[in-house]
């Protein structure tokens, strides 16, 4: 048997895609199955994507995958169903690309997955991307597809910093580390997606990086908003450091194809041609050659410390440097800019633009901007605003898993807006604003564990004890864990024992704790006395026949009794 080691240096350059058909119901609908590549293997290919899905994604991943000789896989088959597995499986974040596989002639007989993570250092890692992921979902907002799929697009590119650092080919990288390239930030927003409920993949071939114009292997991701919607979303391009565009989101196939080119020879594309998805079809804010002053000023939020902002999509073919030549001064007046002078600033990515005029404006609205401390949901804006004079509306502000807002948290009330304790879980911001005010939330408190009991039961028979040393607000379980039971005193009385489930005992999450380790009371039933001696009776019927090396923790019967007498 020999062996060999693949060692792939780079995901993008040398990790094979896998081809994503929308499948079709007997209806004529479109579907979306849950893991797009399992839908484009079969055969041998499928056998070896099945085997690494339950050989990988499991608790303790194997460190080697069995395969049946009498299979007869071959390398290839072997190369295809990984690059699938891996496109699949973004929450494996440990498997790396690389692996190890032996062969009998030419048969792959075993697989050995390269691991990044293993043990101790994998729970750990695999905790720290589970509260990442919850972090976010926890302060997603919206009612739609699209509107959580922006909200993800956001706090993603809020979250990375876009650097060749640490794990960042994967998920664990742009969400726990917040260092990832194109690789992570795709695996990262199919796996935000997938855990919301909205169906994603990644795609990989190549784009114009926006900072240099060069060609450079990338990735993006395909999006399912709906059986029928199907967009193109690349959230790296649309990260620019302090910027955030959304020129890449939910755009459809001719829209990315015009500097994005997909590996169609190992990538099937889906039909991605919608008609108002993205984000500038939704707000219905494009600017063209012919728009008037009045038109655009009508996409520019209020006055902020003398500045006025809009964001449109630019599809006009003068050039807007052109145009704002042509009307800024007519534009400025639209705006209901004042005497004194007035210029403005621009930047872009495509045909997305971002304007802003300075200069004279009245104020009319009173913004308060929230920055919140660890542990604290961060608001979708991160401002709220009123008319001058008007009461804010009422934001309610929670915490995130893990965390909680102790009895003496409280916020110092400024300008006019109040943060008042609710609960251990919440905040309530109001009032109403006197200026422009920035409201710093203080870190909540980080939950520490419970400790972890240290119970005591004694039995009374085989399937009833008594459980000592224990608290009323501690829990128990007989099953296992599946169910768990209050404590009602600190001496319980407890039946259902078994030697197969022992008993759990644990002190459950509250208000300002972590649940504890499970402490495990294993039931055992004594051992068969041994190593007695009898003598027999005299004479038959008689009484005097003796057993010796008892015990007074013991019980006897004659044959001819149910009654079990003490010694």
């Amino acid at each position: 048997m020999k062996r060999f080691r693949i060692i792939l240096a780079s995901v993008l350059a040398l990790l094979l895609l896998i081809a994503i058909p929308i499948a079709s119901s007997a209806d004529g609908s479109s579907d979306m199955p849950s893991r797009y590549g399992a839908t484009t293997v079969e055969g041998n290919e499928k056998y070896v994507y099945e085997s690494l899905a339950a050989g990988i994604n499991k608790e303790v991943p194997d460190t080697k995958i069995m395969l049946d000789k009498d299979k007869g896989v071959t390398l290839e088959q072997l190369k295809r169903a990984y690059s699938v597995f891996i496109h699949d499986y973004p929450e494996c974040f440990w498997v790396t690309n690389g692996y190890s596989y032996s062969h009998l002639d030419d048969t792959v007989v075993a697989v050995e997955p390269v691991y990044s993570f293993s043990g101790a250092e994998l729970d750990a890692a695999r905790d720290a991307l589970d509260a990442a992921v919850n972090a976010i979902l926890d302060g997603m907002t919206g009612s739609t597809n699209y509107e959580r799929a922006l909200y993800l697009h956001d706090a993603l590119a809020e979250t990375v910093i876009y650097e060749h650092v640490g794990h960042h080919q994967t998920a664990y990288g742009a969400l726990v580390a917040g260092r990832a390239v194109c690789a992570g930030y795709a695996a990262a927003y199919q796996l935000l997606l997938n855990r919301a409920g909205i169906a994603a993949c990644t795609v990989s071939g190549e784009s114009f990086d926006p900072s240099t114009g060069t060609a450079v292997a990338h990735a993006w991701n395909v999006v399912w908003l709906d059986a029928e919607t199907c967009v193109y979303t690349d959230v790296t391009w649309d990260d620019q450091g302090d910027t955030v565009y959304h020129y890449y989101f939910n755009i459809s196939a001719e829209e990315m194809e015009e500097d994005h080119v997909t590996d169609t020879s190992i990538f099937v594309q889906p039909i991605c041609n919608h008609t108002s998805s993205s984000y500038f079809d939704a707000n219905s804010n494009t600017v063209t050659d012919a728009s008037t002053p009045e038109e655009v000023a009508a996409l520019f939020g209020e006055n902020r410390d003398g500045e006025r902002s809009a964001i449109f999509y630019y599809n006009g073919v003068i050039g807007l440097s052109d145009w704002l030549s042509d009307n800024l001064h007519d534009l400025y007046v639209a705006l209901d800019g004042g005497v004194g002078t007035y210029g403005y600033s621009v930047s872009s990515l495509g045909k997305e633009y971002h304007l802003t005029v300075s200069g004279n404006f009245p104020v009319t609205t009173r913004y308060v901007d929230i920055v919140s401390g660890e542990g604290i949901e961060q608001i979708a804006s991160g401002s709220v605003s009123a008319p001058v004079g008007s009461p804010i509306s009422d934001v309610i502000i929670r915490v995130t898993g893990g965390y909680y807002f102790p009895e003496d948290y409280s916020v110092a009330s400024t300008s006019g807006i109040n943060v008042t304790r609710v609960s251990y879980t919440e905040l309530k911001l109001s009032g109403t604003p006197t200026e422009d005010v920035v409201i710093t939330l203080p870190a909540a408190t980080l939950k520490v564990r419970h400790e972890k009991p240290s119970a005591v039961f004694n039995a009374i028979d085989s399937e009833s004890g008594v459980l000592y040393a224990i608290n009323t607000d501690w829990i128990y379980s007989l099953d296992g864990g599946k169910t768990w039971l209050d404590i009602s005193s600190q001496e319980s009385l407890i039946d259902g024992v078994s030697s197969e489930w022992g008993i759990l005992v644990k002190h459950p999450e509250d208000n300002t704790h972590l649940e504890s380790e499970t402490e495990i009371i294993a039931i055992t039933a004594p051992a068969a006395p041994a190593g007695l001696e009898t003598v027999k009776c005299s004479t038959e019927g008689a009484a005097d026949g003796a057993i010796s090396g008892l015990t007074t923790d013991m019980e006897y019967r004659s044959e001819s009794s149910e009654e079990w007498i003490p010694v």
